[in-house]
């Protein structure tokens, strides 16, 4: 069986992703097929990637206010 979103896929896309984008929010990456990418991130920091996490409080849809994760990678991807 060929899974075409396994974990590996979508690493290697959220590291893609963020060399192209320097730094995106969890709905954004969301938007790019990624559901879980602070488990991607969690795994790419543990490869020795330099990526912070940067919350902030926005209004959802919903109308409440929910905390975010944005996250950032410093060096360009450098080790």
């Amino acid at each position: 069986m060929d899974c075409t979103n396994d974990a590996n896929k979508q690493r290697a896309q959220v590291l893609a992703l963020l060399k192209a984008y320097t730094a995106l929010t969890t709905d954004q990456f969301r938007a790019h097929g990624v559901m879980h990418p602070s488990g991607r991130i969690m795994e790419l920091r543990r490869e020795g990637h330099q990526i912070i996490t940067e919350r902030s409080r926005v209004t959802g849809l919903d109308g409440r206010l929910h905390t975010q994760a944005r996250y950032v990678l410093l060096g360009r991807g450098a080790k």
